[in-house]
């Protein structure tokens, strides 16, 4: 997740170096003052970020010659695109600049800066179970990268901590049961379908139906009969007054080697996602599982600590595994508390560095360097006179 705080801070920069871009450096005034101005700025966004090394890239600009300004640019163009992202066309800065006639020399053999390798990029197909296929399908959601998953929130959350029997399980609402399997079997008709009968300890009767399902899946719950099991789904009104049914639902067969606690859809607070087309919820919540798991220690905090603190507010870190599969803030979440603490974390963030951004930008209109024109008498009085 790239720094948007030290982004916002290091962008009055931008400007005048675009204006070397397209007039060359001799034009070019205040560089020196403006750049420690903006450090300053930086430093209490990014205390931690190495942003002294731009006040020193520059260090003497204004008294350089046309040489020596031409090197302190492009070593301040270097040092700043190991901070942030910087956009082609300044990025030809490190090359050689002309100065008479103010253009790029050699533009096309100019090096683009990138920024810093960020573990945050790193493709989807590097979690364990992504495939092409499963690949694809997450694209065509706009999930591409891990930090898209991360940032991909759940929409509500689902409280499977306790069982409920089949008699307190309320019709159209998603309730976790508990029973043994009695009976599988596979119906063919106008639409194929698997049929099974769990029956809980207090004597009701549930029926779980797949409408799509791998041969092998009947043959497990085959072998696990009269075994427990757990099913969390809808529930819904039996056919002609029958059992109640779900459809679908997902299941924790016995003996599994992953404990309740563990699992990411047993023995939580679960989070339920946007749904992927193509993808079965419970493979696409193990997908995230993963992605939080590996990747959210790589996650940044643009919060100033002393900010924080002051708000008393969760790390990002912290907030990210919170909102995903939470645990301190289960209870609130599973109350229906859209988000609780987690999210008023992330969502000061975004207020914070909107309202960052606003005074940086009044900030930087103060202290970037205005455009210097010279002119002869001889030419004020001829555009004098072209006036109607």
């Amino acid at each position: 997740m790239p720094d948007q705080g030290l982004a916002l801070a290091l962008s009055p920069l931008m400007q005048p170096l675009r204006f070397a871009t397209r007039a060359g450096v001799a034009r070019l005034n205040g560089l020196e003052a403006l750049v420690a101005t903006v450090v300053k700025q930086a430093r209490l966004v990014a205390p931690d970020a190495p942003v002294d090394k731009l006040a020193v890239a520059v260090r003497g600009f204004d008294a350089a010659d046309e040489e020596g300004r031409r090197k302190a640019i492009a070593t301040l163009v270097r040092e700043l695109g190991a901070l942030v992202p910087v956009p082609l066309e300044i990025s030809t800065l490190t090359g050689d600049v002309s100065g008479g006639a103010g253009k790029l020399a050699n533009m096309k053999q100019a090096a683009v800066l990138k920024s810093p390798e960020d573990p945050l990029s790193t493709s989807v197909t590097a979690l364990r179970g992504v495939g092409p296929a499963i690949a694809e399908k997450l694209a065509g959601k706009g999930f591409a990268t891990v930090e898209d998953l991360l940032l991909n929130l759940p929409r509500r959350y689902e409280d499977r901590r306790k069982p409920r029997t089949i008699e307190e399980a309320p019709i159209g609402e998603r309730s976790v049961i508990a029973g043994r399997i009695m009976k599988a079997e596979e119906e063919r008709g106008r639409r194929r379908r698997l049929k099974v009968l769990i029956r809980d300890d207090a004597g009701g009767s549930l029926v779980c139906i797949w409408y799509h399902f791998r041969p092998n899946v009947l043959q497990r719950f085959k072998d696990h009969f009269l075994k427990q099991v757990l099913v969390s789904g809808e529930v819904r009104e039996g056919y002609s007054g029958g059992a109640k049914t779900m459809a679908h639902p997902d299941v924790e067969w016995p003996g599994s080697s992953e404990g309740p606690a563990d699992d990411d859809s047993f023995g939580r607070v679960v989070p339920v996602y946007s749904e992927v087309e193509g993808i079965p919820p419970r493979t696409f919540r193990r997908l995230e599982k993963r992605a939080v798991d590996e990747y959210v220690r790589f996650v940044r905090d643009n919060l100033p600590e002393t900010v924080r603190r002051r708000r008393k507010l969760l790390p990002v870190r912290d907030a990210l595994r919170e909102l995903h599969f939470p645990e301190l803030f289960a209870d609130e979440l599973a109350r229906g508390v859209p988000g609780g603490e987690p999210r008023r974390r992330l969502a000061f963030e975004e207020l914070f560095l909107v309202q960052l951004g606003l005074a940086l930008r009044r900030r930087g209109v103060k202290v970037e360097p205005g455009i210097a024109f010279r002119a002869s008498a001889e030419s004020l009085k001829r555009i004098v006179g072209d006036l109607p």
